[in-house]
């Protein structure tokens, strides 16, 4: 399967994310009977994913403030790759309010703390890289990655 794509936009009193996650992966970091399908947005299903994604991905200033990011949309999508062919991957919109020039961290270990193979590819809204977020198995956590402060990140959070 592919990796989790996430993409970043900054702007003077945002950060905005969009991270694109392969389900069947997802799948195996959630409850045991989690639907695979449209379901998995409805009622219950949906509040347990906003309630994962909470727990597994939040900003740090440079002052180790631990900053939440707010769920601002969650859809599913078919892709498709031309190394695996079609797969369902989850779309999930993030936000925090925070000022352009405030250095973050983004910490992020969603489907990285059990796919031991798992990455998550940060880029900005020009799909410039800024970096590679991997587990670390005798750590025991993922290494958060730095972001650029406003001027160093291109597109505006929507």
């Amino acid at each position: 399967m592919p990796d989790t794509q996430i993409t970043v936009a900054r702007n003077a009193r945002a950060l905005a994310f969009i991270a694109e996650v392969p389900l069947s992966e997802l799948l195996l970091t959630l409850p045991p009977g989690m639907p695979n399908d449209a379901r998995l947005l409805l009622g219950n299903n949906m509040s347990v994913l906003r309630a994962y994604f909470v727990r597994h991905a939040h900003l740090s200033t440079g002052e180790g403030v631990r900053v939440p990011l707010a769920i601002r949309s969650i859809r599913l999508n078919r892709e498709r790759d031309a190394n695996v062919g079609s797969y369902a991957e989850l779309q999930v919109t993030m936000t925090a309010l925070i000022g352009g020039q405030v250095p973050v961290s983004l910490a992020y270990d969603a489907v990285l703390h059990r796919v031991a193979n798992h990455r998550a590819l940060v880029t900005d809204s020009s799909g410039r890289s800024i970096g590679t977020v991997r587990y670390s198995l005798s750590a025991k956590s993922a290494t958060p990655i730095g972001l650029p402060a406003e001027g160093g990140m291109t597109g505006a959070p929507r």
